[in-house]
């Protein structure tokens, strides 16, 4: 049973990994460690930079989508891979309903109670979860000033997880909702976590 305490918790956990395919890697085992818990498929809110409909545009706004990923009970990171990568050919990221237009009329703050009580006890996704990619810090870094970490903050009420990766040093920024993590629920993920990344080195080649 889940606890009852407010509020979320997160940390910034070091990944002892390397290779391609980290984001699919890391749904796969969440997905796994979700399937011992609950028969409900696994689903993945996968955020996609809507800047790759046109080339050229630079902004720091947050053109983004969400993307929904389902990986059923077994499926791999390859399937997840595939998954993704149908939705991306087939510009899912970029589809609007027409249904969503009726939104236009209601009152943001209206919306976001409507939101609020929706989705309180009811996440609409497993985690939500994204890869910032991989930054050489020579590339921000001066004589006054070197780049040593990046991180996220995580987004309240849902599990947040965001991959980042500065040189070779790959991070985990996750949060969840303390009546998720509590009673050492977080702890057991990240141990689950780092011993299954731990058997993929163990196997891959070389």
């Amino acid at each position: 049973s889940f606890g009852d305490d407010p509020g979320d918790e997160w940390r910034r956990v070091r990944l002892r990994t390397h290779g391609r395919n980290l984001l699919a890697r890391l749904a796969a085992i969440m997905a796994e460690y979700a399937y011992g818990h609950t028969d409900k498929t696994a689903s993945f809110a996968v955020p996609v930079d809507l800047r790759r409909h046109l080339p050229g545009l630079n902004s720091v706004g947050n053109f983004a989508n969400m993307l929904m990923v389902q990986l059923e009970r077994g499926e791999t990171a390859d399937d997840f891979r595939r998954k993704l990568a149908a939705m991306l050919d087939a510009r899912s990221d970029a589809y609007f309903p027409a249904s969503v237009n009726v939104l236009k009329a209601i009152p943001l703050g209206w919306m976001d109670r409507l939101l609020s009580r929706m989705l309180r006890d009811r996440p609409m996704e497993t985690a939500l979860i994204s890869n910032l990619g991989r930054l050489d810090s020579g590339h921000y870094s001066c004589d006054e000033f070197r780049m040593r970490g990046l991180f996220a903050l995580p987004m309240a009420g849902s599990v947040f997880s965001v991959l980042t990766t500065v040189d070779d040093t790959t991070e985990l920024i996750l949060g969840m909702p303390r009546r998720l993590a509590s009673e050492g629920r977080f702890d057991a993920f990240l141990e689950f976590l780092h011993a299954r990344l731990a058997a993929e080195a163990e196997t891959s080649p070389g």
